[in-house]
């Protein structure tokens, strides 16, 4: 019997925090449905694929399918409207599976798979009351800066499959961020020569930071001050701003993968690569980013972040710091040595040396705009068919035969996507002003 928690709708305070991160400004804590519509995360080359390999269903009523069905709760978020239709049947590896976004099929005995999304879910929506054989599936990649209620343990365990950036997660999708390996090699850094030219005339600062999403749970921007007061920082988001990109590169969501951008954030040394949470394998674009473009990722995030690296000496981690004033040293000391600067780049050479990151991507499942493979979001809903089609078909044996054993009841735990207390980054908690929102 699954896990019947969750009795009434106001269980939960909701705890949602109105701001979006963009991605120079980032596209973290975006509404799903906004990321899905302008192909940054849910892309519609993979969708559109995933439509290829699925069949429309017959024109009978759904209900009395002999199938298990998947429905997925979160408004706007269904990854095959392409068809015209929030219905299809879905061929995974083990099972089939009727997927839809109908709310009025929740009574139905076949339905045994809902599935949210972490940004959006909020417990007084939550489809009550939970049927014994329902199974709850949470995709998120993002943190739960933005829905904090997720980072409780008991709140996770509320669902049986997890789709998130952990990498013990059910699914895991923590590279969703990556596209490739080669992603990371293919473009060539800057000459050195020419960021020191840059460096020397005084156009450049050895930092780079592009952020317009201020005021976040990892405080990062307070770090960022305070690393400004020992070397210098070009500051080009809303974030702590000392310097203008052009007009017409302004606008995140339009220049966030501009060529022109590229070029010209390429020629700084140093990005910082700041997370918006503290979260084990939280790792988002702005980490892979700098290695595509031939810079040094300075990183602010988990802790684990190396795993997930070229190599490991391809990047600097704020954690090997006791202050902001020793990373400035620091990198100061590493921007007057070329030597030694450009062992950080070596793996531009000499390959991606991290096994785990190599092993990662080979037996991902799932692409990010590659024509003939799915979206991590359709292979999460294939993962949770054939999990709840295990079951549907072991249920039916066991009534037949009672010696049949049934599958374990999966529970998410909180290592799956749950998050530290937001910390203050530099300074004492008791020297904040009180209308932070992230004091309390």
């Amino acid at each position: 019997m699954f896990f019947n928690a969750i009795n009434s709708t106001n269980s939960f305070r909701e705890n949602q925090l109105g701001n979006k991160e963009n991605h120079f400004v980032s596209s973290d804590n975006k509404p799903f449905s906004e990321k899905f519509s302008d192909g940054n995360t849910a892309t519609k080359g993979n969708q559109q694929q995933s439509e290829a390999n699925l069949e429309t269903l017959p024109t009978n009523d759904p209900k009395e399918l002999d199938l298990p069905t998947i429905l997925w709760w979160t408004d706007m978020l269904y990854p095959h409207m392409l068809s015209g239709r929030g219905e299809k049947k879905i061929e995974c590896d083990i099972g089939t599976c009727y997927s839809t976004n109908d709310k009025s099929y929740l009574p139905a005995s076949n339905t045994r798979g809902i599935m949210f999304y972490g940004t959006d879910f909020r417990a007084y929506e939550a489809p009550l009351p939970r049927q014994k054989w329902h199974e709850w599936a949470l995709l998120h990649e993002e943190s739960p800066m933005n829905n904090y209620i997720l980072s409780h343990a008991p709140m996770l365990r509320l669902f049986n499959h997890t789709g998130t950036y952990g990498r013990e997660s059910h699914f895991p999708i923590t590279t969703h961020s990556l596209p490739s390996l080669e992603y990371l090699t293919e473009r060539q850094p800057v000459p050195l020569a020419a960021k020191n030219r840059l460096r020397g005339d005084g156009s450049l600062a050895p930092i780079v930071y592009v952020q317009s999403h201020c005021n976040v749970a990892s405080d990062r921007d307070s770090y960022v001050q305070e690393l400004m007061k020992y070397v210098d920082i070009d500051s080009y988001g809303e974030c702590l701003n000392n310097k203008k990109l052009p007009q017409h590169l302004r606008d995140p969501v339009q220049s966030m993968f501009s060529p022109e951008f590229y070029d010209s954030v390429s020629k700084y040394k140093f990005h910082l690569a700041f997370e918006n949470a503290i979260c084990d394998d939280y790792v988002t674009e702005k980490f892979f980013r700098p290695f595509h473009l031939g810079s040094v990722p300075i990183h602010m995030g988990s802790s684990s972040a190396r795993d997930w690296a070229p190599d490991d000496h391809s990047m600097i981690n704020t954690d090997d710091f006791g202050s902001a004033k020793e990373l400035a040293e620091f990198i100061i000391r590493l921007d007057n040595d070329d030597a030694e600067y450009e062992k950080y780049l070596d793996f531009k050479k000499s390959g991606v040396q991290n096994r785990l990151l190599i092993e990662t991507m080979k037996n991902r499942n799932w692409g990010i705009n590659e024509w003939g493979r799915h979206s991590f979001i359709t292979a999460f809903e294939c993962h949770v068919c054939d999990k709840i089609y295990e079951r549907w078909t072991a249920e039916r044996r066991h009534a037949r035969d009672p010696s049949v054993e049934l599958p374990p009841v999966r529970m998410g735990e909180y290592k799956h996507l749950g998050c530290p207390v937001p910390f203050v980054s530099v300074g004492k908690l008791d020297d904040r002003e009180l209308e932070d929102e992230y004091v309390i």
